[in-house]
Order: structure tokens, then C-alpha cells, then sequence
């Protein structure tokens, strides 16, 4: 099972070439905040693509909250946390802040 992102009830998937972060960011206004639920923490550079990255860079001139309900594909660590924990991020102006 893939990771999936929830925004407004909508949820979007990978499309086989793009995250579901990567299909979602790409489909929503890039000038309103988003508030975001997905299953699995954002990747950080596996194979060549950077959702938390890309999160950052969006994030300029609005505010990203991210809730993780689960640790699908095992990205926690990636990310400081413990396998398996969930957590939040805020994405803000380029700055991440974990909760």
C-alpha cells in the first residue's frame, strides 16, 4: 500500500512517477494553507524524490501542517523519530517544525 495524502477530504495517491505528495502539491491552490493528513512521513531524497523538500519550498508564504497517522515505508527515522511513531509537522515559510 502506497502513502496517501488526505487535504479537505480528497485523498490523492501516487500516479506511479510522482509521490502522493508530489500529485497532491500539484493539484491544490499554491497560495492557501493546507492542512494534511497522510499514513506515512514524507521521504527525504529516496529514490530521487524529496517530498519534504518540496514541502519546504511550498511552504513559502503559507503554512503546511502535516499529521502523520502512521509510519508507512518506515520514513520516521528519516525524520528523528522512532520506527513506527507518528507525529506532526509544520511547514512554514521554509521552516519545519516538529510536534
Amino acid at each position: 500500500m502506497p502513502i496517501s495524502v488526505t487535504v479537505k477530504g480528497k485523498t490523492y495517491e501516487s500516479d506511479g512517477h510522482y509521490h502522493a505528495e508530489e500529485v497532491m502539491l500539484a493539484s491544490v491552490s499554491r497560495s492557501a494553507n493546507l492542512v494534511v493528513e497522510m499514513n506515512g512521513w514524507p521521504c527525504t531524497g529516496e529514490r530521487h524524490h524529496n517530498c519534504h523538500k518540496r514541502f519546504l519550498t511550498e511552504s513559502t508564504g503559507r503554512t503546511i501542517t502535516v499529521t502523520i497517522t502512521d509510519d508507512h515505508a518506515g520514513y520516521a527515522a528519516n525524520h528523528g523519530r522512532k520506527f513506527g511513531q507518528t507525529g506532526t509537522i509544520t511547514y512554514a515559510n521554509g521552516v519545519a517544525t516538529y510536534g
